[in-house]
């Protein structure tokens, strides 16, 4: 009595007699996903992890990257989200390494990996990670986006580092964390970089001087002083100037009351002072103090 050769079987010893030759007893072969015994009566089915092709005699195990059920004529790449790092894998052991939050894979990987800075997974078994969205910062591996604190800023997505986050310029604030954007100073009105309130919104225009004197009398009953309006903000301004006890003052070629001053720029305004009629109708020659207070609106 003779054994089936590997990969071949006959029911129900698996053994033949030499004179009735091994091809007409030894008839079957093994189907994919099964593997025969020398002198098996029966195929067996391929565990899991295993697959083998048409009349072998054996099952191979699946290399890294790829998994299998029983019975399997070969191996399925490792479903993306998911490693299967050793030889061998299972559909079960596959599905207890998915990637966790902040890591991806894609299908047939061996292992999973870190999410690059500017990116984030806030899930497990994620195929890819999302780029980090705008108000905020992603490190690497990160699974929750962090919001940029109060002040800075983040405009654009893929953020990936607190750095990225930028303060607000000059002119501008913000008050919120997580910020796509900063909101502007009301008109009229600036901050230093990285303003967290409006609060830190101050006047953006500087008058100099606040006020405007002189020592006139009627034999001296005219002069020109000058002021100045300086921008220091970001957006542009107009303004609008009055005496402050409501007397009009006269310009020394355009009678108005009113200018604009470009963002970052200065004005020079000269301005021309007269002595009081009602000063002149009075005897004393002696010189007098007309001390004119300017008030300037911005706006």
């Amino acid at each position: 009595m003779y054994a089936c050769t590997p990969s071949m079987c006959i029911g129900p010893t698996g053994l033949f007699e030499p004179n009735e030759g091994a091809a007409e007893q030894c008839r079957h072969n093994c189907s994919a996903g099964h593997y025969c015994k020398e002198g098996s009566s029966s195929q067996q089915p391929c565990r899991n992890g295993t697959f083998s092709g048409p009349s072998q005699g054996s099952c191979i195990s699946c290399p890294s990257g790829f998994f299998s059920d029983a019975a399997a004529e070969g191996c399925i790449p490792c479903k993306a989200g998911h490693a299967c790092a050793e030889k061998g894998t299972t559909s079960s052991a596959m599905e207890a390494a998915a990637c966790g939050p902040g890591n991806y894979s894609n299908s047939g990987a061996h292992g999973c990996s870190s999410c690059a800075a500017g990116s984030y997974s806030n899930y497990s078994s994620n195929s890819a990670c999302k780029a980090c969205p705008k108000g905020h910062f992603c490190e690497e591996q990160c699974s929750t986006p962090v919001p940029c604190p109060l002040g800075p800023y983040r405009g654009s997505e893929s953020g990936g580092k607190k750095a990225d986050c930028q303060a607000c310029r000059s002119g501008t604030f913000n008050n919120q964390s997580g910020a796509s954007e900063c909101f502007r100073c009301p008109i009229g009105k600036s901050s230093a970089p990285g303003a967290t309130h409006q609060d830190n919104c101050t006047n953006a225009a500087i008058v100099l001087p606040s006020e405007l004197s002189t020592s006139l009398t009627p034999e001296k009953a005219l002069d020109t002083k000058t002021f100045s309006i300086i921008n220091t903000g970001v957006n542009n301004l107009t303004w609008t100037a009055t005496w402050a006890d409501g007397r009009k003052f006269s310009w020394p070629e355009v009678a108005h009351f009113s200018g604009y001053v470009p963002a970052g720029e200065k004005r020079d305004i000269p301005v021309k002072i007269s002595f009081p009629s009602s000063m002149a109708n009075q005897q004393d020659s002696q010189p007098k103090m007309h001390r004119a207070n300017l008030m300037v609106h911005i706006g």
